[in-house]
């Protein structure tokens, strides 16, 4: 995350992670953050998908910070390169039954064109000299345009669900993997449907 810095770190109680924002200015995203991984946490809902734990947080240097717990696994690349097709077979099965949980938990919502198109033209700004996604931003502003707002599905949703954001270790269950999520991330908008486009 480019407005973090993450560390391992021992102590006497053992390893952890050690996650702190780079700028007084972005203490406030991670708090977020932070708060969005303790809630996913402590959803029963999901059996077989976790986040590391929290074990404190607050304030160093003016900067928000706070400690997880490590969690020894494989990440996406090295499960996809290394495990044989069954294992690889539950890591989608899992990953399946939460978008159905998310969704099913989800409730549908008027969501005002204006909250995108403030977004879009954020985007805009950050990449303006980007050629390539011009015709792209035109797309969504000329989609956007006629609409007063968006029916979608809304709940709480991790944010930033990418391969890199997923860890994968193995149960004591014959082919049975657990996954953990990190790295969370706070969203202008909170819908189910930022996690699919993200993963896919």
């Amino acid at each position: 995350n480019s407005g973090c810095v993450v560390e391992l770190l021992n102590n006497d109680n053992g390893v952890f992670i050690r996650k702190t924002s780079s700028s007084k200015e972005y203490s406030d995203r991670l708090k977020l953050q932070c708060k969005k991984q303790i809630l996913f946490g402590e959803n029963d809902n999901f059996l077989l998908i976790k986040t590391p734990n929290i074990i404190r947080s607050g304030i160093l240097k003016n900067k928000y910070y706070f400690d997880m717990e490590y969690v020894l696994g494989n990440d996406c690349i090295e499960f996809f390169e290394t495990m044989e097709l069954k294992r690889i077979q539950k890591f989608y099965e899992v990953l399946e039954s939460y978008f159905l949980k998310i969704i099913n938990s989800s409730i549908t919502k008027k969501v005002p064109s204006e909250i995108f198109l403030t977004k879009i033209k954020d985007v805009e700004n950050k990449l303006s000299g980007n050629d390539k996604l011009k015709n792209y931003i035109q797309y969504l502003y000329d989609f956007l345009k006629d609409k007063n707002f968006l029916i979608l599905p809304i709940c709480e949703c991790h944010g930033d669900l990418t391969l890199s954001n997923i860890i994968t270790k193995q149960c004591d269950k014959d082919d049975e993997i657990k996954l953990f999520f990190i790295d969370f991330l706070d969203n202008f908008i909170e819908t189910p449907l930022q996690d699919m486009v993200k993963i896919r």
